[in-house]
């Protein structure tokens, strides 16, 4: 991999600690790699900026990962805010956007404050690579198929590394589209969560979502410590 090749994506709040230390991961084995972060109305992290090479540090107004935090108590409830995960949605999208066009990469690494790297890693011919532990509802893998995209079962995309090519592909249709992305959250609001919201797309698409084997999982793999896995998530 040219060293070049790979930027990354922050999506954070107030986790101040935990984002010095992700940070400090990536920017140990990517010095001149450049990384966006988007605080989500938490802490402004623009303090960390002259700290590192290439590194843009933005505080947003709170209007995605602190709308979709409560998605399990809408469910639970059986009441949507259809608007505000529509806008969250939305939102998030133009957030990436920006961290695309900000990196002029060919891959984003999609970090979150308990993500860890710890080593370089070794990208993959597909679009989108990840963590797959939770199906899609049945309905919606088959109106994908029905669609012409391509079913990848799964979602759970954080920690994920993504071709920006194919986002960029997506996003442009969609920003001129909106009216879709209305459609599907009414098909499972919980989609406006990033990691489902990613994978779905990808999918809607005819674009690839694999499991990365970079990737380890540390409260799903015991042996975490001792594996030789380059990237970590649920790391505290």
């Amino acid at each position: 991999m040219i060293m070049n090749d790979l930027g990354a994506f922050y999506i954070c709040f107030k986790e101040k600690t935990a984002i010095e230390k992700s940070i400090a991961s990536f920017k140990e084995f990517y010095p001149d790699a450049p990384l966006y972060l988007t605080s989500d109305g938490g802490y402004d992290y623009s303090y960390l900026e002259p700290q590192y090479t290439n590194v843009k540090c933005v505080l947003d107004k709170e209007m995605t990962v602190g709308v979709t935090k409560d998605i399990e108590k809408m469910v639970a409830a059986n009441q949507f805010p259809i608007v505000q995960l529509f806008m969250a949605s939305m939102q998030f999208l133009r957030r990436l956007k920006a961290g695309v066009d900000y990196c002029k990469t060919k891959y984003i690494l999609l970090m979150e404050p308990d993500v860890f790297v710890r080593g370089t890693l070794n990208l993959t011919e597909y679009e989108l690579v990840g963590p797959k532990p939770n199906p899609m509802p049945q309905p919606v893998q088959q109106y994908i198929i029905d669609q012409g995209g391509h079913n990848n079962v799964a979602w759970g995309a954080a920690a994920g590394v993504m071709q920006t090519k194919a986002f960029n592909i997506i996003y442009d249709d969609l920003v001129n589209h909106q009216h879709k992305m209305l459609e599907w959250l009414y098909m499972d609001p919980r989609m406006a969560c990033y990691d489902y919201l990613l994978t779905f797309l990808f999918s809607m698409y005819g674009f690839r979502y694999e499991e990365n084997p970079d990737l380890t999982e540390c409260n799903r793999n015991p042996n975490w410590k001792t594996s030789n896995h380059p990237l970590l998530h649920q790391y505290y």
